[in-house]
C-alpha cells in the first residue's frame, strides 16, 4: 500500500498534497471494518487514496457491501467538495452510484475524486473506485454537494420558537 501511494505522488508530477483526516467519518477503522487513507491534490482539484475493506463489510457472501462502497465514495467525495470549495464542511445533495463489478472482501482499491464544476458554494464530484493491479473499475459515480463556508451554530429552542422561520433565516446553507 505505502508503494501504490508513492508511485501515485509520483504519477501527480510533484503536485503538493496533502493527507486528509479520517477521523470525522462515523466509519470504525480497523482490521476487519474499512482502512482509507485520501489524499488532496490541489492543483486537480482531485482527492486519491486508497481503501480496504475488512470481513465486517461484508454483504453478498464474500464481497462488499453496495452500502459500504457508496459511503467510503460519498466521504471521498465531500472531502473533495469541501477542500474545492474552501469550506469548513459540505453536505451532499444528490449521488449517483454505478456499480459495475463487486468487490471482493479484502481488496485494497484505489479511491479518486475529482471536482468536475464549482459553481459558488456548489460542486460537482466525480468518483471511481479501481484495483490496485489490473485497473479494473468497480464502483463508479458523481454527486452534488452544497458548501458551508462560515461557521454557524445551530439555532436553540428558543431562537426557534421565536421565528427564524417566520424572519425568513435559516442556518442551513440551502
Amino acid at each position: 500500500d505505502a508503494e501504490l501511494l508513492l508511485r501515485m505522488s509520483k504519477d501527480m508530477k510533484g503536485d503538493a498534497y496533502s493527507p486528509m483526516a479520517t477521523t470525522r467519518s462515523f466509519l470504525r477503522t480497523g482490521q476487519r471494518n474499512v482502512r482509507y487513507n485520501f489524499y488532496w491534490y490541489p492543483s486537480k482539484a482531485m482527492i486519491i487514496g486508497l481503501a480496504n475493506f475488512g470481513a465486517e463489510t461484508e454483504g453478498f457472501p464474500r464481497r462488499v457491501h453496495n452500502g459500504c462502497t457508496t459511503t467510503i465514495a460519498e466521504v471521498a467525495m465531500q472531502g473533495c467538495a469541501s477542500r474545492a470549495t474552501d469550506s469548513i464542511f459540505s453536505t451532499c445533495t444528490s449521488l449517483t452510484s454505478n456499480y459495475r463489478k463487486f468487490i471482493p472482501l479484502g481488496t485494497t482499491v484505489v479511491v479518486e475524486a475529482q471536482c468536475m464544476d464549482i459553481d459558488g458554494g456548489r460542486a460537482q464530484v466525480s468518483c471511481r473506485f479501481k484495483d490496485a493491479q489490473t485497473e479494473v473499475v468497480y464502483w463508479e459515480g458523481s454527486g452534488s454537494f452544497v458548501g458551508l463556508r462560515e461557521k454557524v451554530t445551530a439555532p436553540t429552542k428558543k431562537a426557534e420558537a421565536g421565528g427564524y422561520r417566520a424572519q425568513g433565516k435559516w442556518w442551513w446553507p440551502f
